[in-house]
């Protein structure tokens, strides 16, 4: 408990300047008994009952044992897990469990030659599960939106359904093909240290949706210009350098030219 100079430093350190005497004292530190379990045991167990000393913190947890099962609450209303608890006297905690829906996520490809998708499986009720589309040959084939109108890639989908969703591809007009359509617009300045401005060819005669994408497919910057533009200034602060590939996706295909940031 402390020695007979009052100090509790246990070990200490003595400078040695004299004969010098030292008595420890010793006794018996309270213990008391934290009693964690659970209210299921199919459904899950709790880890961090034992035995504590007084004013120790014990952590208990409570774990499901299944996929669809779920922690809901301990016995005094506490719902955090893991949690921590000061030990001063015998405590019990029972943690309550309880089984949630479980629903399917089908990802499917409008073509399968030109990308796949990830993210198929079951998930628990109100999981959220990301999803990716990717090209198969990022030259060739540009993911477009997914069949729920949502363009993000990756996404969050939260689930509370069956889901069917499916990407949408398309194929790439080439680069040399884009520039002979009239020169249908052009990227400067090209290398670029931070912003990249399109100049299109002609005034906007309708919206056109603005995409860039980094050398392996992920989206960076999705944007619609508006009516009437002619030219239109995208920031690519912040991004690595590289090269990163500014999409128009026009009524008759996506045309495509690249951009070096340094």
């Amino acid at each position: 408990m402390h020695w007979n100079d009052g100090n509790r430093d246990n070990p200490r350190i003595v400078p040695l300047t004299h004969d010098t005497a030292f008595v420890a004292f010793f006794g018996v530190e309270e213990s008391y008994v934290v009693d964690a379990s659970s209210r299921d045991d199919s459904l899950g167990y709790v880890s961090g009952g034992g035995w504590y000393y007084l004013n120790d913190t014990a952590i208990i947890e409570a774990c499901p044992r299944r996929v669809n099962a779920r922690f809901i609450r301990w016995n005094d209303g506490n719902c955090d897990n893991p949690r921590s608890v000061f030990v001063t006297q015998d405590t019990a905690f029972s943690a309550f469990f309880d089984t949630v829906d479980m629903f399917d996520v089908e990802l499917l490809s409008s073509d399968d030659d030109l990308g796949y998708v990830t993210g198929t499986g079951r998930y628990c009720d109100s999981d959220t599960v990301v999803i990716r589309a990717y090209p198969r040959y990022f030259s060739v084939a540009r993911f477009v939106r997914w069949s729920d109108g949502i363009y993000f890639n990756p996404r969050n989908l939260c689930v509370t359904q069956d889901t069917i969703i499916t990407a949408i591809f398309e194929r790439i007009t080439d680069i040399a093909e884009a520039e002979s359509v009239s020169g249908l617009f052009s990227l400067h300045p090209n290398p670029t240290g931070d912003d990249v401005t399109i100049v299109f060819d002609r005034r906007l005669e309708a919206p056109v949706r603005v995409t860039v994408h980094d050398a392996v497919g992920h989206g960076v910057t999705d944007v619609v210009v508006p009516k009437g533009e002619e030219k239109f200034k995208i920031s690519l602060r912040g991004l690595p350098s590289g090269t990163y590939f500014v999409s128009l996706h026009m009524p008759d295909g996506t045309y495509m030219q690249k951009v070096v940031l340094q």
